[in-house]
């Protein structure tokens, strides 16, 4: 006598295929960081002349991302800054804007970005978009929005903020549903929620 078993999936396709299904992003639109309980934001600088020490005493996170976009940093690497707020730290990451014009190290850049940003393990990130970012630099905007959306699709990150002065807040809102649409037309199951 034969005995045919069904193949059936194993425990962990089911629940690699749960997690992928039911994976839910928020997006939030915050005007002050301390709306917000994200610890980890992220804004991109132009080549300049501060380094790490030049932003130690900046706690508002506007203020620092400002600077960092304004007056340029001279690293060539991220600066990751650790501020204490209350009981809470809170990190801001300080990338330097990407200069090259060709399309493979461009990717490099970004896959490297995302990695370091995995290795640190934030359960949320926000982004800082310089109000005059859109209208100072071509593609530097376009940039970050590419990386926001290779961020979300790398990690397991499922609350995400773009902080969002009131001058910008049109701009920055068009840019966020720019990124919902982009995000929900890839082949992830993500389910996309949007506040502001």
């Amino acid at each position: 006598m034969t005995t045919t078993i069904e193949p059936s999936k194993s425990p962990s396709t089911i629940s690699a295929e749960s997690k992928i299904a039911s994976r839910k992003i928020t997006i939030k639109l915050v005007h002050k960081a301390k709306q917000t309980d994200c610890a980890f934001w992220l804004g991109l600088a132009k080549e300049g002349t501060c380094d790490g020490r030049d932003f130690f005493e900046i706690h508002d996170l506007s203020q620092l991302f400002t600077k960092a976009y304004k007056e340029g940093i001279k690293e060539s690497e991220p600066i990751l800054m650790a501020h204490q707020i209350k009981s809470d730290l809170q990190f801001s990451y300080i990338v330097p804007s990407f200069q090259d014009e060709g399309f493979r190290p461009k990717v490099l850049w970004m896959e490297k970005l995302t990695s370091s940003i995995k290795s640190l393990n934030p359960k949320n990130i926000g982004f800082y978009l310089v109000p005059e970012l859109p209208v100072a630099e071509e593609g530097q905007h376009e940039l970050l929005v590419a990386l926001a959306r290779n961020i979300i699709l790398s990690t397991d990150i499922n609350e995400v903020f773009f902080y969002c002065e009131p001058k910008a807040r049109n701009y920055i809102l068009d840019t966020v549903l720019h990124i919902k649409e982009d995000l929900t037309s890839t082949d992830k199951p993500l389910d996309i929620e949007l506040l502001h």
